[in-house]
């Protein structure tokens, strides 16, 4: 189920993917923070942005992630650490898998069709972009983040239309972290933006029978 309210976008985890009152985790961003409520009360929360902003006259690309912690009310505020009206923040409760995606208010993008991934265990797959910077987020383990650019070392594979293949071998963690994932696992969230148009795409990996390649 997906909702759309101005300045927020809500999305719920797959129906495949079982959830607990995940219509109540909300999001609302600005240019210089996304507020944050009913997440789980004292409960961690990861929160992720990918920004494209003029800063010193020069157009740049600003990505952030960090995890929180919600007060006992499921309320917490993150703020922007570079200034940006076009913005994609995703935020998720690392205790239920919820996710919802928040744009400043005034700020339209375009949400494309997510990659094919039909089972877990996928360790690489083909988003119909040229660029994807990547988030991946693994409930209760942590936050690791990648880039692949197609024609390029970083693209996984070979594919005759232009469209880039992400491997999750391009994912990298913050010092102190886990190491990120060889493959993905049902309940993961995956936020995938190609920055240069600011499209992206959002979704929870189903359950289904591992088939990795």
């Amino acid at each position: 189920m997906k909702r759309i309210m101005t300045g927020v976008w809500l999305s719920c985890a797959l129906a495949a993917i079982p959830v607990v009152a995940a219509a109540q985790l909300r999001a609302t961003a600005s240019e210089t923070a996304v507020s944050v409520s009913g997440a789980t009360r004292s409960g961690s929360v990861a929160v992720c942005r990918i920004a494209n902003a003029r800063v010193n006259g020069v157009e740049t690309i600003a990505r952030q992630q960090k995890v929180v912690t919600a007060d006992d009310s499921g309320i917490a505020t993150v703020p922007a650490e570079t200034p940006a009206f076009r913005a994609i923040w995703i935020v998720t409760d690392m205790a239920t898998g919820d996710f919802v995606v928040a744009l400043p208010p005034g700020y339209h993008t375009r949400v494309i069709d997510a990659p094919a991934i039909a089972h877990p265990g996928i360790a690489s797959f083909v988003w119909s972009r040229p660029l994807a910077e990547a988030y991946v987020i693994r409930p209760h383990v942590g936050v690791w983040y990648g880039v692949a650019a197609f024609g390029r070392a970083s693209d996984a594979g070979h594919d005759s239309h232009g469209h880039v293949t992400f491997g999750l071998a391009q994912l990298r963690a913050n010092p102190g972290d886990p190491s990120p994932p060889a493959v993905l696992t049902p309940g993961d969230v995956l936020l995938l933006v190609d920055p240069t148009w600011m499209v992206y795409s959002a979704v929870t990996i189903p359950k289904g029978e591992p088939n990795a390649h």
